[in-house]
């Protein structure tokens, strides 16, 4: 892997080299070791390779596609995003790698207000495509589902996604709180917050316990009861509302793993 690793670095020095004596007679060979350098997956120096071409042929739209594509592939989507507006988003590539971008870079909406703009711009095809792209990514698994079906999608992967967000189990907050007010702990468990359901249990058992043994044993008046009683008042109150917590929690870690589930996917189909 090593010797592998070196022998493309190797590879780049020399090119750089030769091909930077003259760039502008040698476009067509810069271009070929940039896509060399992307399709070996070394993003950093293609990127740099496509913003030396895009300097040197700015009307060429092929090499700006491929310098935000290499971005992408990077996660800069901030370089992508700082380009925006110098962006002929007339053209259908240029359009798709910068909503694209936006979109990967979790703003889903932000992606969705300029594909709505200038969609009209893309093929058919491609339309419909980001069009079920980004109704995924905002999580519209209605409208996915029913655009999967209806344009005929033959994409297993999407296929997986789309039926796990429509068959993705809810923990309800309010169920959670009613179940460790009757048992504490117990809402917490149901949230798949076993440990902690269980620390709070003993808690609010221990503390009660020693309530209970105070009391009895010193009465109404004993200081250690009112104490220890003070404790399990706060231990079960708290025990409640952790419990709605862990609901929440566990219902966004479920949202956050299909979108970065999501997210993956639809990178990985534009990836070349």
């Amino acid at each position: 892997m090593r010797l592998r690793y070196f022998g493309t670095l190797l590879t780049i020095f020399i090119c750089s080299i030769v091909y930077g004596q003259n760039p502008v007679a040698d476009s067509t060979r810069l271009a070929g070791f940039a896509r060399f350098l992307y399709d070996q997956k070394l993003y950093d120096f293609a990127a740099e390779e496509y913003e030396r071409l895009h300097y040197l042929f700015p009307n060429e739209a092929g090499y700006l596609t491929q310098l935000l594509k290499s971005y992408r592939k990077l996660n800069k989507y901030d370089e992508v995003e700082k380009k925006g507006a110098s962006l002929d988003l007339k053209n259908p590539d240029i359009l798709k790698e910068y909503v694209l971008s936006m979109a990967l870079n979790d703003q889903p909406a932000v992606a969705q207000l300029v594909f709505d703009k200038h969609q009209d711009v893309l093929p058919d095809a491609s339309s419909k495509k980001m069009t079920l792209d980004l109704a995924v990514l905002r999580q519209n698994w209605r409208q996915s589902d029913s655009l999967y079906k209806v344009w005929n999608v033959k994409d297993d992967g999407y296929y997986e996604i789309i039926h796990s967000g429509l068959n993705q189990k809810r923990k309800s907050p309010f169920l959670a709180g009613t179940l460790s007010a009757l048992l504490p702990g117990a809402g917490r468990v149901y949230a798949k917050d076993v440990k902690d359901g269980i620390i709070s249990f003993i808690f609010i058992a221990a503390t009660s316990y020693q309530s209970y043994r105070r009391f009895s044993q010193g009465g109404i008046k004993s200081a250690g009861g009112w104490i220890y009683g003070g404790f399990a008042a706060g231990f079960y109150i708290g025990n409640i509302y952790g419990s709605i917590k862990s609901a929440k929690s566990y219902n966004k870690k479920q949202k956050s793993k299909l979108y970065e589930q999501s997210k993956r996917h639809i990178d990985l189909y534009y990836g070349f």
